[in-house]
């Protein structure tokens, strides 16, 4: 309890260190870590501008993208992960090309 309301670390430490948070606004983690109770990591701003941040910056871009890291469109989300059905065809195509090539005569070479 901190003046008889509950308070998360961070706004507690912000308004011991730096000053009071105006009513109806946020502190962003410039950081990106939630964790983080550092004053200078931290900015006040709205809950508009804290979530058109999180958008851009957040600890998933990718998640929070529209495509993946190798610009393909993402096809759907699947337990708040974002899936490219592109990457994961290539990906298993490779897995599946390099599967069992593997002989066992390379094997018998390897030192013991």
């Amino acid at each position: 309890m901190w003046w008889g309301q509950r308070w998360m670390a961070h706004r507690g430490v912000y308004t011991l260190l730096a000053g009071p948070i105006p009513e109806g606004m946020e502190l962003d983690h410039l950081c990106r870590v939630p964790a983080c109770v550092n004053p200078d990591h931290l900015e006040i701003v709205t809950h508009k501008e804290n979530m058109k941040r999180g958008e851009i910056k957040g600890g998933d871009r990718w998640v929070r993208s529209k495509t993946c890291k190798l610009g393909h469109d993402f096809d759907y989300v699947k337990n708040g992960k974002s899936i490219c059905l592109k990457c994961q065809s290539i990906a298993s195509k490779k897995y599946y090309k390099n599967k069992g090539s593997y002989t066992s005569s390379q094997f018998d070479e390897m030192p013991a």
